[in-house]
């Protein structure tokens, strides 16, 4: 089911932290093919400080009330897989302010940890947020970067494979 549609039985949305310039529920979901997977970390940042945080099932959805005109991250973290983080800017356009409150529906695949993924390079890569939430004016609602994030997607295989390949150099 859409997590949009369900966002309003979400048990792990903390509804008393709606505030009157609040601009976006960001609700989100994992792409796991295990979804027993328990202890899923989601942490919300303001300004590099720790503002919220989660502990979800995989078979869980997630969710955040944000504050308008705003940049926040969301770090998803499960032992054992590659941390997750997705940057969220909340500015808005005053033409839809006030008039307009919006949901974002959002699936995070959830990838194991290989062992090329120890090395700094490759690590510094997938610090790096994999997807960018904002206002999207020309279809005048939340949208991501598929650009950015498709950038994103090859930054990271390039570096593991570039270990993979270094790895499997210096073995020999």
């Amino acid at each position: 089911m859409d997590p949009v549609a369900k966002a309003d039985s979400i048990q792990t949305l903390k509804k008393e932290s709606m505030h009157r310039d609040t601009a976006l529920m960001v609700v989100g979901t994992f792409s796991l093919r295990n979804n027993l997977i328990h202890n899923i970390h989601v942490y919300l940042y303001l300004e590099q400080k720790r503002i919220d945080s989660l502990s979800v099932s995989g078979n869980q959805e997630f969710g955040f009330y944000l504050r308008r005109n705003t940049v926040y991250y969301i770090e998803i973290v499960k032992d054992g897989y590659l941390s997750k983080n997705i940057g969220v800017s909340t500015d808005l356009p005053d033409s839809v302010w006030p008039a307009h409150y919006f949901t974002f529906g959002f699936t995070a695949p959830l990838i194991k940890k290989q062992e090329e993924d120890q090395d700094i390079y490759v690590q510094y890569v997938a610090e790096l947020p994999v997807a960018y939430i904002f206002y999207n004016d020309k279809i005048k609602k939340f949208d991501t970067s598929k650009e950015y994030t498709a950038e994103q997607k090859e930054r990271f295989n390039h570096a593991r494979q570039s270990v993979k390949e270094f790895n499997k150099k210096n073995s020999e």
